[in-house]
């Protein structure tokens, strides 16, 4: 553009299409940063849910191998050897050896779906109950008839945190763990 005030021949600023496609660009690029933002912000959120939700089993994982390793087969009640799946085990656990064998406990351990809308994984004992996982969407646990000292539960939790994603996130986990004889 010529400065048209002074009469010379030099810059004397941008033109209108020159500042409109400066304009242009500039909301391109913001845009795209703002995508990648939200990108971002939203993989973030769905890492840590998952990782609270792996936790979350990785804990109650834990708490039930605790128990089933002092259990043994013929203790175990509300899951036979049969290869079923059940949504329910009751069982004693080992108190000490006496004669070369195992001496079991009068009381009864059970694991069950109970709490609020059955999402809390509930551990009880003597009539105290104590919640080894929340927000459970499935318990399960079988034996096989080839193996009934060879338990295996598979445990499923949700997290219906709010999110910008709106979006529910599952995890499942199981395991297998050899019973006391």
């Amino acid at each position: 553009m010529r400065c048209t005030s002074c009469g010379k021949g030099g810059q004397a600023g941008f033109s209108l299409l020159e500042m409109a496609i400066v304009c242009a660009l500039m909301f391109l690029v913001l845009g795209a940063l703002c995508a990648a933002w939200q990108v971002g912000v939203r993989s973030w959120e769905v890492t840590e849910g998952r990782t609270m939700l792996q936790q979350q089993l990785r804990k109650a994982a834990i708490y039930m191998h605790e128990d089933f390793m002092q259990c043994g087969a013929t203790t175990i009640a509300g899951c036979p050897a049969d290869n079923a799946w059940y949504t329910t085990i009751s069982f004693r656990k080992a108190t000490g050896v006496l004669n070369g064998n195992p001496v079991w406990s009068n009381d009864v351990i059970t694991y069950a779906l109970g709490g609020p809308s059955n999402r809390q994984l509930v551990r009880t004992e003597s009539g105290v109950q104590k919640v080894v996982a929340t927000n459970t969407t499935s318990f399960r646990v079988r034996r096989s008839p080839a193996m009934p000292s060879l338990l295996e539960f598979a445990l499923g939790v949700r997290d219906d945190a709010d999110r910008p994603s709106e979006e529910c996130l599952d995890e499942e986990s199981s395991m297998k763990i050899r019973l006391r004889n």
